[in-house]
């Protein structure tokens, strides 16, 4: 459900957005980070009601005490103000500039050997790292021709985050009506990148996901299942600011000969879903712990094998 955002409203928050984001790109990244760091820092002291969302989700999904799990939420508004420091960048990078800021590993190699099976590739990712840097990485490296995104609440805000982007070569398709665009895309050979990581509502698949059953969106895998395009999970973690190692899972597929397509798309979600939770494990404090992931609960009958329910 998306809330009503009033015309004053709408240019309140546009306005002070790009005041904000113009004096980020301004002053040295240094700077911008430790002020971006301190704005996360203040919101988890004042925002009571979202830091407590927080804490009992990581509690819930990692079995971690008090502690601990203040100390993981307190770190996750930090690195979300280092990402604040970070998106105003993106329309000022290049592909020259990815490579001296990103530890690529072997990842390349294997997306490419991918790519020239010519049946495109699906890079599945979440609210992980630096998702929109990782974006504007792959656009630029050629890895990824679009991605999928759900429009945000404000238009104003909505039209110039898609401007920063789309300024390195990134398609940006509305999640309403993507999958005609995604399926083109995959049949041309192309990648393409969707997030996978929110509440899936009730018309979601229900599977696994920190051990407890999670409504996710069952895009990646019906998309796989059409059209043999492989999966493949991938995140920028971060190094340090403006510093990222590119993380990947082994890639997979759909069964052509699956009997079952429904639990042939269970298999495949639940794929998705520990390729996630593997990457998200390596730093907990870089997931987006703000999502009511686990909000949407099927019957009793319907929940998934092995997992337990409850909303954090």
């Amino acid at each position: 459900m998306t809330r009503e955002c009033s015309v004053p409203v709408a240019w309140f928050e546009y306005l002070a957005a790009r005041a904000l984001a113009g004096l980020l790109a301004l002053i040295p990244l240094s700077a911008a980070v430790a002020l971006g760091r301190g704005l996360g820092a203040l919101f988890f002291h004042v925002d009571r009601r979202h830091r407590n969302r927080c804490i009992a989700q990581i509690r819930a999904a990692l079995d971690v005490g008090e502690p601990e799990a203040r100390r993981i939420a307190r770190a996750m508004y930090r690195h979300l103000g280092t990402m604040l420091a970070e998106v105003p960048r993106l329309g000022k990078l290049t592909a020259r500039d990815v490579d001296a800021l990103v530890d690529w590993g072997e990842g390349p190699a294997r997306i490419r050997e991918l790519l020239a099976q010519g049946k495109g590739l699906i890079l599945f990712t979440g609210h992980v790292g630096n998702w929109e840097v990782c974006g504007a990485a792959f656009a630029l490296k050629g890895f990824a021709k679009g991605a999928v995104a759900r429009p945000l609440d404000n238009p104003l805000i909505d039209r110039w985050l898609r401007g920063l982007r789309q300024a390195s070569g990134q398609e940006i398709w509305d999640k309403f009506g993507a999958m005609r665009r995604a399926l083109r895309a995959l049949r041309e050979g192309h990648g393409f990148g969707i997030l996978v990581d929110q509440d899936g509502g009730q018309d979601g698949v229900f599977a696994r996901f920190f051990g407890r059953t999670a409504s996710t969106m069952p895009a990646a895998a019906d998309l796989a299942m059409r059209t043999r395009a492989p999966l493949m999970a991938a995140c920028f973690q971060r190094l340090g600011p403006m510093r990222f190692r590119l993380e990947v899972s082994d890639p997979f597929r759909a069964d052509p000969a699956a009997a079952d397509p429904a639990a042939e798309r269970l298999r495949l979600v639940q794929r998705i879903n520990d390729e996630l939770e593997r990457i998200i494990r390596k730093a907990p404090e870089q997931w987006l712990w703000l999502h009511r992931r686990w909000k949407t609960q099927p019957k009793p009958a319907a929940r998934a094998p092995g997992a337990s329910a409850g909303e954090a």
